[in-house]
């Protein structure tokens, strides 16, 4: 028999504070050398938005073998319809053990991995954030963040005013704090403490002369060569640490064009967020430093959450057995 937890099933099994935790147990795991991870595949449909990604991991140490589906195209997605699917398998003998909807277990892996970065990069007085986006992960990104921070102010920019509006209103009852819309992009950065971009842009969202001392990015929406949410002078300002290092190369326009046109280096890349977990590199070191956190979004981070939403639906009862 296989578990299927459908996506409520998921939000009813895990919060932010569980996220985190496996979130952080899998990349002390990682820079341990007990994670197994290949790269992201990609299968593309031609000349359509149907795309699959395959992402896997077997973490050892938590008991946790499985794999993701990343299905679709940003922005291109229709409400209602599945795009992320996780499923488990036992460690033992490899069977299947659960098929879960990822929507929420998404947006709380990636919250969690922001937050968990944040706890070594931002500094500890940060109270105002300026976000880019408006959708489900900048939600996530919001939320991870309020969890390690004392959030007193959000400004929110994004091209699309009614989804901002909306965006403030949701936000500000889900946290309990002042979530305002702004006009310019800049106003999301200059007196900023921490600054967060979750968008599919192709272009960079502000100038890194605009990011004041002191200030803590953490970038997400970047997953494709092709989009690009930071100018070189952002990420040459900061101290960059990554969730994954090939991945990131590979799959961020952040790295990959600015790479391609010889104006950085992997050198100017300072660690995996591994390092920082396990100590072995230094995280912020004053409060004048520039630091930026750079996710694409790794297998394990899905994987481990997604075992732990697995334990806890199994202790609640939640799902239905089913025979595939």
């Amino acid at each position: 028999m296989v578990l299927l937890l459908s996506d409520e099933d998921v939000r009813s099994s895990m919060d932010m504070a569980g996220a985190m935790a496996a979130v952080r147990e899998s990349f002390e795991l990682l820079g341990k050398g007990r994670v197994q991870m290949p790269l992201r595949v990609s299968v593309a449909y031609p000349n359509t938005a149907g795309v699959v990604r395959l992402m896997g991991a077997s973490i050892d140490g938590m008991g946790a073998l499985g794999s993701k589906l990343l299905l679709g195209q940003a922005s291109k997605r229709a409400p209602g319809l599945t795009y992320f699917v996780v499923s488990l398998f036992d460690p033992a003998d490899g069977h299947l053990l659960a098929i879960m909807g990822a929507n929420r277990l998404t947006q709380l892996r990636t919250g969690a991995a922001s937050a968990v970065a944040a706890g070594y990069l931002c500094r500890k007085d940060a109270e105002t954030v300026g976000l880019f986006g408006a959708g489900v992960q900048a939600m996530g990104q919001l939320e991870g963040l309020a969890s390690v921070l004392e959030i007193k102010k959000v400004r929110v920019f994004s091209r699309d005013r009614g989804r901002r509006d909306d965006f403030c209103r949701s936000g500000g009852r889900l946290l309990g704090i002042d979530v305002q819309g702004v006009e310019q992009a800049d106003s999301a950065v200059r007196g900023c403490d921490a600054v967060v971009t979750s968008t599919t842009s192709s272009e960079p969202l502000f100038s890194g002369d605009a990011v004041e001392p002191g200030t803590h990015i953490s970038a997400v929406g970047s997953n494709n060569p092709a989009r690009r949410e930071l100018d070189v002078a952002t990420i040459r300002r900061a101290k960059v640490v990554v969730d994954h290092m090939q991945q990131a190369l590979d799959e961020s326009g952040d790295f990959a064009i600015p790479m391609k046109q010889g104006l950085i280096r992997r050198e100017d890349i300072h660690a995996e967020l591994s390092e920082l977990v396990l100590g072995t590199k230094d995280g912020r070191v004053d409060d004048s430093e520039v630091t930026l956190f750079k996710s694409v979004g790794i297998a394990s981070e899905d994987v481990a959450v997604g075992r732990a939403v697995y334990d806890r639906a199994v202790k609640l009862g939640l799902g239905r057995e089913v025979t595939v």
